[in-house]
């Protein structure tokens, strides 16, 4: 046969220490769910006013973002004129420089041809001084050297036309005259 529990009996004593006891754990119990209430109470509080902050932050950043970008546009627009003004500048400046040496150029020919003509006029002046004494010599050479090529000639001009002829015996006289004059 199973056995039957012992009932266990309380003093009354015992009860009412119990009792209080019990009392005692209910208001310790209370005052600690107060204080848990009020710990996430407080913790609630605590979390509003960081994403209050946050959001603040959030927005000072924002704020501060958008304040840069505008700064920075700005500079990027003021570059932008600046390197269009410079190069606007400079364009002008390359074409002067060209136009200057389209100038250059010109003058440049145009001196070269003075003085082209200069060195001719002294190289011919220097050759007259040369030739000045012996003018006579120097022109009895030449005649004598377009008489042999006449002489030369003379095989060829007989075989010409008589027009031909005529005109090549005008020539040589016209040559002949034009030595006599400078032997004179």
């Amino acid at each position: 046969m199973p056995k039957k529990d012992k009932v266990e009996t309380v003093s009354l004593t015992e009860f009412k220490k119990l009792e209080v006891k019990v009392k005692d754990l209910k208001k310790l119990i209370n005052l600690n769910d107060d204080k848990q209430k009020d710990a996430v109470e407080s913790i609630k509080e605590q979390i509003i006013a960081l994403d209050k902050k946050i959001d603040r932050t959030n927005e000072q950043i924002e704020t501060q973002i958008k304040t840069q970008e505008e700064i920075i546009m700005d500079m990027i627009h003021k570059f932008n004129e600046e390197f269009l003004k410079n190069k606007s500048a400079l364009t002008a400046k390359i074409d002067d420089i060209k136009s200057e040496q389209d100038v250059l150029k010109i003058s440049y020919s145009i001196n070269e041809k003075k003085l082209l003509d200069k060195v001719k006029g002294l190289i011919h002046e220097e050759m007259k001084k040369c030739v000045r004494d012996n003018e006579k010599e120097v022109l009895m050479e030449i005649w004598i050297r377009e008489l042999k090529n006449i002489i030369d000639d003379i095989e060829q001009l007989k075989k010409m036309d008589p027009k031909e002829f005529a005109l090549q015996i005008d020539e040589i006289s016209t040559t002949i005259n034009l030595f006599k004059q400078k032997l004179k």
